[in-house]
Order: C-alpha cells, then structure tokens, then sequence
C-alpha cells in the first residue's frame, strides 16, 4: 500500500510532504555576540487570561453516611475558589468543592485541591492580587449531566452554547472565577469517581516587583533549553523547556512519546513510513494541558505578531513555542541555505522557543533581534529573519491540503 501510494505522487508533490527537522540552521544575519544585560528593580501590573484547572473530582467526605450513589437526589453543590501565592513568585488556585445529596441517605463528597496557575520568574516577586481573589458559587442539581455554573445562574449541558459565548450571560465578569463545569449527579454511583469540578478564571491581575531587563528595549525570560532526544523531536525539546520554566519536570521523551500516541492523520502518515510530517500544533498543545491546563494555541498574523509576542513573553511572563519554516520550498532565498533541499529526507517546519528580544541597545551590532531556543540551544535571530520563517509560505497544494486541515499555519503558536 505504500509503495502504490508514493507511485501517485509526482516528484514536485513529494516536495511537499515533510518533517520537523532537528537541524541548528544559524540565521545569516543573526547576532551571536553575548548580550549585556542591564537590570533594574521595576514594579508592574499585569493581566492573566485564558487560566483553568483539571478536574477535580473531590472525595467522599470524612463521616459521611450513605453510599456514593446520590441516586436521584441531586447534591447542594457549594464551591469555592481562593487564589493565594508560593515561595513570592508562585501563583496557585485552592478549589473546594462541598456536594450533599438533598434527601435520601446524606451522601456528601467535600475535598480540597490546590493547582499550580503562574510562574513569575526567578528572582521576580507577586506583590500583590490586585483583581478579586475569591470566588463562591453555589446551586442545586437537578440532572446527571454537565453543569455550567456562573455567579448569576447554572446552565444545563444542553445549553452548551454558553460556554463558547465570549461573554455568557450566567457570568459575572468582575468575579475571580468565569464559570466551572460540575457534574454533580449521575446515573449509577458517582462519589470519588465521577463528581467532579473544572474552573476556569476570568483575567487576573497581578502587581510584580521584577528585578529583570529594562522592558521597553530588551527582554529574556531566561528559559532553560531542553535539548532533542533524537531526529525530529524540535517539539518535545520546545514542550519540555517550556513546562520547565514553570518549574513541571517533563523529559524531552515524555513529550515526544505522548505526541506521538495521539491517534491523527500527521501521524499516521509517519507510522506508515509514508513521511515524518512531524506534530501539529494542536497535538503539541493538548498533550501540554496534561502538565498545564492554560496552554493555549494561537495564530498570529504579520500585523499583530510583533505587539502579541511581546505582550505574551514580557506582560504575561510566559515564553512561546513559535512554529517555523525550514525549507526553500517555503520562503525561498529569503533565509535558507542555497544547498537547502526539501525533499522527505529534509525538513520545512519546525518548533523554537521564543523568550525574549532586543531592539538593538544591548548588543554589540545595534541589530534588533529576538531570542530563541533552538533544540535547547540559545540563538539570537533577527527580527527580519524571524519573520521570514514564521510567515512561510506554502506553494504546493500537498501542504495546504493535508496541512491546514491538521491546525498547521503559518504564524501558529503554542504558549
């Protein structure tokens, strides 16, 4: 079957299917001169968005009577959610969760869970929570399904719609917590198995003292590279550097080995020897949200990417894994190496880390640069040259056909 398969292609075709590349292709107009760090002590405000737990499925509480089978008799669900800081730099989420069955035999499930939210930093500090920091909320359920719950009022999963409405109805949006989805009742016993609350946060907002890089000009977040763990494996380097900075210890084969047993069309063109398409952005972010559940995947275009990676790295102190082109197929003369081939045995995409940037006051060519980490390797690209492979350019329909589908784009991020 796949000797037939590669018999349909034509060569120009094959052009287009390839791999991620574990390659260190050095930016000609790169500046690879040290950079001269000057800090200061700064105080800022800044905006988290996007933030969620885990479910958290409490026990059955201490004494309770009964089963674990709320049997019809819907459980009085209270939930309460306060935010509180670690070690001055370290922002977590402590979730209650108190269901009692509403007659019957008083089965009650109650537990506590702490979640781990933002990272400031090494040497930075959370001054203060400057938006609300507890949330309360409270209803009766009534059904054996999923439950959106709002401060104003719950939504029944039939209604799901609500949940992907920017701003729902049942919300209160100067409340610390958006809305959770809670199961309370189900059908057959639940208690310790089933029963079970996600949170999910509105922007929070905090006030940091950061002892770092003046802002405007240079920024790095000091991320420490993960280097590959073989051919192809630029996205479980760039996944594990990344939950490494937020102090989640995962190896680059973790990353990649959970990547890969995501059941996908990318990857079972790999498994079947046809090419080593390597891993959609999409894979590389849900598999992410297993160690972190804020990750989040964007696509950013040549207008807004400048301004949003900044806001990202530096306002909301989070690096980004950025995907590039590597390939002559794709930007051409632009940047690659004139004995570049894009053949299968080559590479066109490819995962970085982005952690910072200089606009030339702290090098020593004035060149206006952005800091990557290139399978754990340290790297300054220009910005010119950075864009250029982010902004690729597809030019068979092989790659927009079987690619776009999959969530790969141009100007796609992971962060």
């Amino acid at each position: 079957m796949k000797k037939i398969f590669l018999l349909l292609l034509p060569g120009s075709l094959l052009a287009g299917i390839f791999s991620f590349k574990n390659s260190d292709v050095t930016a000609p107009a790169a500046d690879k001169t040290s950079v001269a760090k000057k800090t200061t002590t700064l105080e800022e405000v800044i905006t988290l968005t996007g933030l969620e737990t885990k479910p958290f499925i409490p026990p059955k509480a201490p004494g309770s009577g009964g089963d674990n089978d709320f049997f019809g008799h819907g459980p009085a669900v209270h939930i309460v959610v306060e935010l509180f800081v670690k070690s001055k730099s370290m922002l977590y989420a402590r979730v209650t969760m108190d269901a009692r069955e509403r007659g019957g035999d008083d089965t009650h499930a109650y537990g506590k869970k702490e979640y781990f939210l933002y990272f400031a930093g090494f040497g930075n500090e959370i001054l203060s929570i400057q938006s609300p920091a507890t949330s309360s909320l409270f209803y009766n359920d009534d059904d054996h399904g999923e439950d959106y719950v709002g401060k104003i009022k719950r939504v029944k999963a039939g209604d799901a719609a609500a949940y992907w409405n920017e701003h729902p109805a049942f919300v209160k949006e100067d409340e610390l917590v958006k809305f959770c989805v809670v199961v309370g009742d189900t059908e057959g016993a639940e208690v310790a198995t089933r029963t079970a609350v996600r949170v999910y946060f509105n922007p929070i907002v905090l006030k940091l003292k950061n002892p770092a890089v003046a802002p405007i000009n240079n920024f790095n977040l000091n991320v420490t590279g993960v280097s590959s763990c073989g051919e192809n494996t630029c996205s479980g380097s760039s996944g594990a550097g990344l939950l490494g900075y937020y102090g989640i210890h995962a190896t680059c084969e973790e990353v990649w080995n959970r990547e890969r047993s995501v059941s996908h069309a990318v990857n079972w063109v790999r498994d079947a020897g046809i090419a080593n398409m390597g891993i959609p952005p999409n894979v590389l972010r849900d598999k992410l949200k297993e160690w972190k559940p804020d990750v989040q995947l964007r696509m950013l275009t040549p207008a807004n990417y400048f301004v949003e990676l900044r806001k990202i790295i530096k306002d909301q102190r989070r690096p980004v894994i950025a995907l590039m082109a590597w390939g002559s197929r794709c930007v051409k003369d632009s940047y690659a190496p004139t004995d570049d081939s894009y053949g299968i045995g080559k590479a066109i995409l490819h995962y970085v880390i982005v952690e910072g940037w200089d606009d030339g006051s702290a090098n020593a060519t004035n060149q206006k640069v952005w800091h990557v980490i290139d399978n754990g390797v340290h790297k300054n690209w220009s910005q010119e040259y950075f864009a250029s492979a982010f902004f690729w350019k597809p030019e068979n329909f092989v790659i927009e056909g079987i690619l776009y589908p999959q969530n790969v784009h141009p100007g796609n991020i992971v962060y």
